[in-house]
């Protein structure tokens, strides 16, 4: 072969060489615009199902407060800064027994009376003296009818006394076999003790059906913490009468 015949297979060599490189660099290119082409349907395809799943719990949580006001005749205040919803007059007869009798209406510790009790008005009234509070068949019952409507976790905390343990039993029995999980805690303090029956609860649909199902049983929750206090979803529950 002559050096004019092996220059011209090198340059041949040479731009067959350029041609694949050129090639190759296209194929990179568009496999790249591919790739992100597929990032950014998959993204887009999370971020629908995002919104989708986003949509749907805010559905859910519209249709739980609706049948919450359609079983409780709910009506929340024109100004959100006048309070938490209060009972209304149901507007229909309510699909369960029918409830329990006025605390008012009831003498505490009369016999056959097991609904609760409101604290005696006695100061040197000690624990023994006071009746226990208990649930009826009927104040569990739309208790765990409307707490089963938004399942979450809740804190039922005592004084430690016998009294507030066993009615903190019979309250977490209900929140269970409505599926909530219930945690326990202590609590003393002599500058602030627990009142009988308070609460930590804010303005969340889980919230008002925690308020909602106490209502219904003729429990109202008094606030023990202001409501813009940061502070977790808790249940107080103190003794009826001071100890000695």
């Amino acid at each position: 072969m002559t050096l004019e015949g092996a220059l011209l297979l090198a340059n041949i060599l040479f731009v067959a060489l350029g041609a694949l490189t050129l090639v190759a660099g296209l194929a990179v290119l568009l496999l790249n615009r591919a790739m992100d082409r597929a990032k950014d349907r998959e993204i887009a395809h999370l971020r629908i199902e995002a919104a989708t799943a986003k949509a749907t719990a805010a559905g859910q949580l519209s249709v739980m407060e609706s049948r919450l006001v359609d079983w409780l005749g709910f009506r929340a205040p024109a100004d959100a800064s006048s309070g938490p919803p209060r009972l209304a007059a149901p507007t229909a007869p309510l699909a369960v027994p029918q409830g329990p009798p006025s605390l008012a209406s009831v003498a505490p510790g009369r016999a056959g009376n097991e609904i609760f009790s409101p604290a005696p008005d006695v100061g040197s009234v000690n624990e023994a003296a006071v009746t226990p509070r208990r649930l009826t068949g009927a104040q569990k019952q739309r208790m765990e009818a409307i707490l089963k409507l938004a399942p979450a976790v809740v804190m039922l905390t005592t004084d430690g006394h016998a009294e507030p343990e066993a009615f903190a039993d019979e309250l977490q029995s209900v929140f269970t076999a409505a599926g909530w999980h219930v945690d326990r805690a202590l609590y003393a303090s002599l500058d602030r003790p627990l009142a009988p029956l308070s609460a930590n609860l804010k303005s969340s649909p889980i919230d008002v059906a925690v308020k909602g199902a106490f209502a219904a049983a003729g429990l109202p929750l008094s606030p023990r913490d202001p409501v813009d206090a940061k502070a977790d979803r808790e249940i107080f529950i103190g003794s009826q009468a001071p100890h000695a």
